[in-house]
């Protein structure tokens, strides 16, 4: 599977010329729709017509791999938007790393071959299990990742924007690469599209108080 870029822009020629532009929140949403994907592609070189793309890495293990590590990035406050003196905030994210970690050994376990079907009525048990495990994984994380990713990015604009969030009202562009991706059909109706509810409210109302919070109460902000 192919991830498109999400917007195309003409520069011009003068050099060390600026120009300022403002994204609604569908647009920002969309962006970070579009890293999410980013984090688990690899780039592959057409030998023919010398076109780079980004495609989708193959092994479920691989990108469980992948996820696990950028959890733990936000726990550590490593990413863009990071802030160190806030090291825990995130805390979900750090559960997150060590329960995509365990996933990804899951994954390891079950051998690709084992991963078959065992006849045209009957379905292996592993290949189910497998498939379960990586595409739970993957569309988790395109949810979650992009609330984080927004919250840190674009703090004062959250609130506001998480009304907004819809993949159905991503550009066109980004909204067919999103529904290109395997399992998208099944999986954006089961996640509601992406839309907040009230679990995402009360939890990012609790990443703000241990922001604000002195260092004795911070452990039980965290649970």
């Amino acid at each position: 599977m192919s991830a498109d870029p999400i917007l195309t822009c003409t520069t011009n020629t003068r050099p060390g010329s600026l120009s300022k532009q403002t994204f609604g929140c569908e647009i920002l949403w969309a962006w970070g729709q579009q890293e999410a994907i980013r984090r688990l592609t690899v780039e592959k070189r057409d030998p023919y017509s010398q076109q780079v793309r980004n495609e989708l890495v193959a092994s479920f293990s691989a990108r469980a791999a992948r996820i696990a590590a950028t959890y733990a990035r936000f726990y550590l406050e490593l990413e863009d938007g990071g802030k160190p003196e806030l090291k825990g905030r995130f805390y979900w994210m750090g559960l997150a790393a060590f329960a995509s970690k365990q996933v990804k050994c899951g994954l390891d376990f079950i051998p690709d071959a084992l991963a078959v079907s065992v006849g045209d009525y009957l379905p292996n048990p592993m290949a189910i299990g497998k498939d379960g495990l990586g595409k739970g994984n993957f569309w988790l994380f395109q949810d979650i990742f992009v609330w984080h990713w927004f919250y840190s990015q674009f703090p004062e604009q959250f609130e506001e924007c998480a009304l907004e969030r819809n993949a159905l009202n991503c550009p066109e562009l980004a909204l067919a690469g999103l529904k290109s991706l395997p399992w998208a059909e099944e999986a954006l109706a089961t996640l509601n599209y992406f839309q907040v509810n009230h679990h995402i409210f009360e939890a990012f109302k609790a990443i703000k108080k241990y922001e604000q919070a002195t260092t004795a109460d911070k452990p039980s902000l965290q649970f």
